[in-house]
């Protein structure tokens, strides 16, 4: 006789999480920055995203990149949950 069958590991990774989101804070700030200098059209908006973007610090984006092995370890280490990192 066959024995019941072998379960499989899945992980589903839950996308709403902000505190797994390496890019929500960036985007966020762009957002209020923009919104601050109240673009009239499409081609205005553009530019002003250009220069707002060129604005956030080239060292805060380094950040984000090196703290995300420790937060997505410690999000799967807490099965998906808020976590402090």
């Amino acid at each position: 006789p066959q024995g019941p069958p072998a379960q499989e590991s899945t992980y589903t990774c839950p996308s709403e999480k902000k505190h797994i989101k390496v890019l929500e804070w960036p985007s966020q700030e762009l957002k209020a920055r923009v919104a601050k200098r109240q673009p009239r059209n499409l081609n205005d908006l553009e530019k002003i995203c250009k220069e707002e973007w060129d604005k956030i610090p080239p060292e805060m984006c380094a950040n984000l990149v090196a703290n995300c092995k420790k937060r997505l370890t410690s999000v799967i280490a807490n099965k998906g949950f808020a976590t402090k990192y």
